[in-house]
């Protein structure tokens, strides 16, 4: 088997990438072709990235300066992640919060008609808030729906 990768990410998935090539006990090949004006070669911090790699001999030497590369910012994506998820669990608290004080069948027509305005809250609040950090939420989500989160 041949796997033709087109861009180069973390160490760890570049594991499984490799390990896919192998099977029922046969060797398999990989090939990697990157796009110089792709990532991460067009980012500002890495603009001699691929005249560096070029000089380098080794085809595995070049992976490795590559996955270095990918791995360099993996924290700041972990930390990125790591807020999104709390904000995201704030506001299914907020949803699910939002439904137990105004309970309604799920074939309802949507606003409903008996919750219309704070209906309509509710979706500006889950479209506009998304970004927000879990304490805005909780804070907004007391100001504007008049609802209490852990």
């Amino acid at each position: 088997m041949l796997v033709i990768a087109t861009s180069i990410p973390d160490e760890r998935e570049w594991i499984q990438w490799r390990g896919r090539t192998a099977r029922q006990d046969r060797p398999g090949q990989f090939y990697v072709i990157l796009n110089k004006e792709a990532k991460p070669f067009d980012e500002p911090k890495h603009k001699r990235l691929a005249a560096r790699i070029e000089k380098v001999a080794s085809e595995d030497q070049k992976i490795e300066d590559l996955l270095d590369v990918a791995d360099e910012g993996i924290g700041d994506r972990l930390k990125t992640f790591e807020g999104e998820q709390a904000a995201g669990e704030k506001l299914n608290e907020v949803t699910e919060k939002y439904y137990t004080l105004r309970p309604r069948n799920f074939d309802d027509p949507w606003p409903s008609k008996q919750h219309n305005d704070t209906d309509k809250v509710l979706r500006t609040f889950l479209s506009e808030y998304v970004e927000r950090s879990p304490n805005e939420i909780k804070k907004l989500a007391k100001e504007l729906l008049s609802i209490e989160l852990a």
